[in-house]
């Protein structure tokens, strides 16, 4: 725990640096500064429709963060005795509990106060997770005369804007009550949008300078606020040795042309080995160990292994064997030996066992107890464990195959920074967003099924934990935005060499050509 206690402190000493660049608080206008002050903030309902016409107003323009200190500058700034904003870990370390109330009663906005100023709604007290003080890492204060009252600092509000359900919404007030344990003088107004409105309602807001503290989204969002200039590049403030806790391909979903658009908080989606533990013992370590436990098992109603060879789940293998698909530009990069590489390892797939392309069939026969393995996405380990029995559902690491590995794509949900924040709001906001990468709050978000993007962390679901060691050696899916004309040319390529018979060189060179016209068509 001390090592967290440094990486937060680490963390802080950054954004208070980036702080004093940045100057004095911007406008609150709109939000919640206190418990029962009226909000200009929309009432939302799942009847709302995006507007698909931007305003005139072109949009925050871009922060000049020249004079901001660089990530490990030799000469750190503590906060000096009484200062409003204590360092995290300097004063408690918290131990958070999942809770079962509900606190929300729908689709709206929600206004959650300290603690200490009112009950949680519903007039159930919220609880309080334990703090244990750390009298090492406590600042040493000079005592307080008692003429004058110490200064009391003033309330902050963040606003979160995002789309969870039910479920994940209990955790989230419960995680932000949590933060309120560490700084009670923080705020939160927490609006709920269906995810197919969410990114528009967020570009017409904060397009004219309005719209969240903080965005909780999609990775694929990034590239295009980032374009807009409607997020924050928080790369200049976040040191070293706290990116160094996220899993690499998960803060790689963050990353768009050299900038940090954006921090992980839970891999939405993997793509994984899932392995029937009553058919194949052990989980192999090599691409020749897979061949050879799939052919033991094979026979008269069983199967070794039936794998999927479409885009989505077979993709990964080409950057897992040092290949890429696009670069920063946008433009291909597959049309190499590598890539024929990759070609001849789903051609290898074969000697495995059964192959298939964009069918289910795998599934169904896992599902009835005759597969051993199949790749498939973490989004169906439910309904795997319960037609097998959880008992028997593994996620096990790729196998090794020649210098690299097989691997799988995964995506992740982002936290973004509100371009147009300042000040004490911005502060507060970058202080919510590592809290949400803090071991201990990961490990209860899981509980809501959010996988954790930190390394080094235990979690109570004994599948999501394999999940979690699974993909460290992930790739991340392309966030580009030019990479959504990518996926059919590669799928019809990975089709006509399976089906035709073709070169595989030859598919490559037609699906980049394909690839190049419609940038070209599109103007990218």
């Amino acid at each position: 725990m001390k090592s967290d206690n440094h990486l937060w402190r680490t963390l802080a000493i950054l954004l208070i640096l980036s702080l004093l660049t940045w100057g004095c608080a911007a406008s609150e206008q709109g939000f919640q500064t206190g418990p029962g002050t009226e909000t200009s903030s929309p009432t939302v309902t799942t009847t709302d429709t995006p507007t698909s016409t931007l305003p005139s107003y072109p949009g925050p323009g871009p922060i000049d963060e020249a004079a901001t200190p660089y990530p490990g500058a030799e000469t750190p700034v503590f906060p000096s005795p009484g200062a409003p904003y204590p360092y995290p870990g300097s004063q408690a370390t918290i131990t958070v509990e999942p809770t079962g109330a509900s606190s929300y009663p729908g689709p709206d906005t929600t206004i959650i106060s300290p603690p200490t100023a009112r009950p949680s709604p519903g007039g159930t007290a919220a609880p309080t997770p334990t703090r244990t003080v750390d009298p090492l890492a406590t600042p040493v204060e000079p005592p307080v005369g008692t003429a004058e009252p110490p200064p009391q600092p003033a309330p902050k509000t963040v606003s979160i804007w995002h789309s969870w359900n039910e479920t994940e919404q209990q955790v989230l007030d419960y995680t932000l009550r949590s933060f309120q344990t560490v700084y009670p003088d923080t705020y939160f107004m927490v609006t709920y949008y269906p995810e197919e409105q969410l990114k528009a309602k967020y570009i017409e807001a904060a397009y004219r300078n309005e719209g969240p503290s903080l965005l909780f989204g999609p990775a694929e969002w990034g590239p295009e606020l980032y374009d807009l200039e409607l997020v924050v590049d928080v790369a200049p403030i976040a040191e070293e040795n706290f990116l160094a806790t996220i899993n690499p391909a998960a803060l790689e979903e963050a990353r768009y042309h050299g900038a940090l658009i954006g921090l992980p908080h839970a891999i939405r989606e993997g793509v994984v080995m899932f392995r029937n533990k009553s058919i194949i013992l052990d989980p192999p370590a090599t691409f020749d160990e897979l061949v050879a436990a799939s052919k033991n098992v094979t026979g008269i109603g069983e199967v070794g292994a039936y794998l999927e060879t479409s885009f989505f789940f077979a993709g990964a293998h080409l950057p897992g064997i040092g290949g890429e698909f696009i670069d920063e530009n946008g433009l291909p990069v597959f049309n190499n030996d590598t890539g024929v590489a990759w070609l001849g390892l789903l051609n290898a797939f074969n000697q495995v066992g059964i192959t298939g392309y964009n069918t289910d069939r795998d599934v169904e026969l896992f599902k009835a107890g005759k597969i051993g393995i199949i790749i498939e996405s973490t989004l169906r380990q439910g309904e795997l464990a319960e037609a097998i029995g959880a008992e028997n559902l593994a996620i096990n690491p790729w196998p090794d195959y020649g210098s690299g590995s097989l691997a799988g794509f995964i995506k992740t949900d982002n936290i973004y920074v509100n371009a147009r924040t300042a000040g004490d709001e911005r502060y507060s906001s970058l202080l919510v967003m590592g809290f949400f990468l803090a071991r201990e709050v990961q490990a209860i978000l899981s509980t809501a099924g959010h996988i954790p993007v930190v390394s080094e962390i235990s979690v109570e679901d004994a599948w999501m934990q394999e999940a979690v060691e699974a993909f460290q050696d992930a790739m991340p899916y392309p966030i580009h935005p030019a990479f959504q004309v990518y996926t059919q040319p590669l799928d019809n390529a990975i089709s006509t060499y399976f089906n035709q018979n073709a070169a595989p060189a030859s598919v490559l060179t037609g699906a980049e050509q394909v690839i190049l016209s419609q940038l070209e068509a599109e103007g990218q």
